[in-house]
C-alpha cells in the first residue's frame, strides 16, 4: 500500500496484469508473408561467397584454358618463327659483313696504290728494274 501511495504521488502509473492470459491467449499477428522476389533475393545473399568462389573458379578455368590454346597455337608455329629469325639473323651478319667487307677493300685498294707508288719510286731511282730486265734477256 505504502508503495502505491509513493507511486501514485509520483505520477507512474503500473500496467493492468489482470487480463494478461486472455492477451496472450489471442492469436499474434501474422508476419507479412515474403514476396517471390523477396524469398530470391535473401537466398542470393545467404549464398553470395560460394557464388563469388565459383565466378572465380569458371575465370581460373577459361583463363587457362585460354593460356593452353595460345600454347598450343606457339607450339604448332614455333619451326616458322625460328626458320624467319635465322632469316633475319643472317641478312644481319650478311649486311655487316657486307659494310666490313667495303671497309676492308677501301683500305687494302688505297695501302696497295700506297706500297705501288712507294716501290716505283724506289725502283726507278735504284735501277733496279733496269737490272732485273737485263737479267732476263740474259
Amino acid at each position: 500500500m505504502k508503495a502505491q501511495k509513493g507511486l501514485d504521488a509520483a505520477g507512474i502509473t503500473l500496467p493492468n496484469f489482470k487480463n494478461v492470459s486472455r492477451e496472450l491467449a489471442k492469436e499474434p499477428t501474422p508476419e507479412p508473408e515474403e514476396t517471390e522476389e523477396d524469398r530470391i533475393e535473401r537466398e542470393l545473399h545467404e549464398v553470395e561467397d560460394t557464388i563469388i568462389e565459383l565466378q572465380s573458379a569458371v575465370r581460373g578455368a577459361l583463363v587457362r584454358d585460354r593460356v593452353r590454346w595460345i600454347n598450343a597455337k606457339l607450339n604448332r608455329c614455333e619451326s616458322g618463327i625460328i626458320g624467319l629469325q635465322s632469316i633475319f639473323r643472317g641478312q644481319t651478319v650478311r649486311a655487316l659483313f657486307k659494310e666490313h667487307l667495303h671497309d676492308y677493300r677501301t683500305t687494302v685498294n688505297w695501302a696497295t696504290m700506297v706500297i705501288l707508288k712507294r716501290s716505283e719510286l724506289m725502283v726507278g731511282s735504284s735501277g733496279f728494274e733496269r737490272r732485273c730486265s737485263a737479267k732476263r734477256t740474259e
